[in-house]
């Protein structure tokens, strides 16, 4: 059985400011849905898109995102943003032995109640509380991380003209 790994070159990765300039564009509709089913790849696509460099100047963060089907790992260091899939991390979880690689926290949830928990404005304990998301390690880690990402305001529409 062979195994197909896809990734991009150099020069498909030059794109991605590109696609991030259109989700940010995207998510300014006035008709945009939230509640709208997200795939991991789009969640990661997401997190990328709307990392706030001016909301994380001193953070030092790592963090594990399980979302089911796919984990990555989410590393902030001062204002940079760095996140990278991760297939081995389902079954180690923050704990891992060796500093380098510990994680602050792992976040546990599916793609949906993730993306609630990013942009939602909720503090964490009340996802937790309603089930919807498992935090295990520091949880004050992941509201620092949550609070690197923002959502643009939303465009106004022209006003509609009466007949």
């Amino acid at each position: 059985m062979s195994l197909w790994v896809y990734e991009l070159t150099e020069w498909g990765a030059e794109l991605e400011p590109v696609v991030q300039a259109m989700g940010r564009w995207g998510a300014r509709s006035p008709f945009f849905a939230a509640d709208q089913p997200l795939s991991c790849t789009s969640v990661a696509m997401s997190l990328r898109t709307m990392f706030d460099s001016d909301r994380a100047p001193d953070a030092d963060l790592s963090i594990d995102i399980d979302l089911g089907r796919e984990q990555f790992r989410a590393t902030v260091r001062r204002t940079a943003l760095d996140l990278r899939r991760s297939p081995a991390m389902a079954e180690a979880g923050p704990t891992r032995t060796g500093e380098t690689d510990r994680a602050d926290a792992k976040i546990v949830a599916t793609p949906h109640a993730f993306i609630e928990l990013v942009y939602s404005g909720r503090p964490t304990a009340e996802h937790v509380a309603a089930g919807t998301v498992t935090v295990d390690g520091d949880t004050a880690a992941v509201e620092r991380f949550v609070a690197c990402f923002s959502l643009p305001n939303p465009a106004t529409l022209p006003p509609q003209e009466s007949s």
